[in-house]
């Protein structure tokens, strides 16, 4: 995953004026807001149809209905705050890259077995939580593949309404490489 993303900032490298490191501000304790929004978004169709959701998501949507409405103000609170600094971060850079998400993608097969088990799945997706969290425009592009043959994608995303920013860099990007053609290789 890595060495993919390594590779996909080289060829971007000369595309862009310069490229840096850039630190984004936590949200992992900001889980409350997040949550209790997504509790009140799928609240009239858990109670209706609550059996169809996969248990561990029924289980963290049933217990971000118990989140407190002071927790909930106050995490709202603090993620404002975090967009604000995280809107300085644009003042610097235009687009961020990162890997789509942090592991290697998982199979079919893996999935279904992960559907019956009631332990919370692996984070697979805090990458695109975190950007979605703060509000940032942000796409994924392909990058390279796994040495098992599985897709990885490079995450490129914007500050804050500078979604032409991330699309001219992605354009640039697909246009200098091949792997948006590309396919994994299936089994026969």
């Amino acid at each position: 995953m890595r060495d993919a993303v390594e590779k996909a900032v080289a060829v971007i490298r000369p595309m862009v004026k310069s490229v840096t490191d850039v630190i984004l501000p936590s949200v992992l304790d900001l889980a409350d807001a997040g949550s209790v929004e997504f509790y009140a978004y799928h609240k009239e169709r858990l109670e209706r149809a609550g059996g169809l959701y996969q248990p561990s998501t029924r289980k963290g949507l049933q217990e971000a209905a118990s989140i407190s409405g002071a927790s909930y103000v106050l995490a709202r609170r603090m993620l404002d705050e975090r967009r604000k600094d995280v809107a300085k971060v644009f003042a610097n850079v235009d687009v961020l890259v990162a890997p789509t998400v942090k592991y290697a993608p998982k199979t079919i097969k893996y999935w279904q077995e992960q559907l019956d088990i009631e332990k919370p799945l692996p984070p697979m997706v805090w990458n695109t939580w975190l950007f979605n969290t703060f509000g940032l425009p942000a796409m994924s592009v392909p990058c390279g593949f796994t040495r098992s043959g599985l897709p990885v994608g490079a995450m490129l995303a914007a500050g804050p309404f500078a979604e032409e920013k991330a699309i001219t860099l992605a354009q640039a990007y697909q246009q200098a490489t091949d792997w948006h053609r590309r396919r994994p290789p299936f089994p026969g």
